[in-house]
């Protein structure tokens, strides 16, 4: 089975069979997020801006293995508090 990875705007993150162009999993993950596989497609690492998080998941299943909470205090009041393309 071929597989890619799509995650939308609206947070949901799909494994997708390439040959049926049919959804294989999906799981939602945040919103606003952005998505990329681990150089070996063992993981595949979400970054969220609703909630400030970056979520580490299996690739083979999505099951969620970490959620690294990305927000925190910036003295100067900028933007690099959040979780931006991966």
């Amino acid at each position: 089975m071929t597989l890619a990875y799509n995650v939308g705007r609206d947070g949901w993150l799909f494994k997708i069979d390439l040959y049926t162009l049919q959804a294989v999993t999906k799981v939602r993950v945040g919103h606003d997020s952005r998505a990329s596989p681990s150089r070996r497609w063992q993981w595949v690492i979400t970054g969220n801006f609703v909630p400030n998080t970056a979520v580490i998941l299996k690739a083979d299943t999505l099951e969620p293995v970490k959620v690294i909470v990305t927000e925190g205090n910036d003295p100067q009041a900028s933007l690099s508090n959040r979780a931006y393309a991966l």
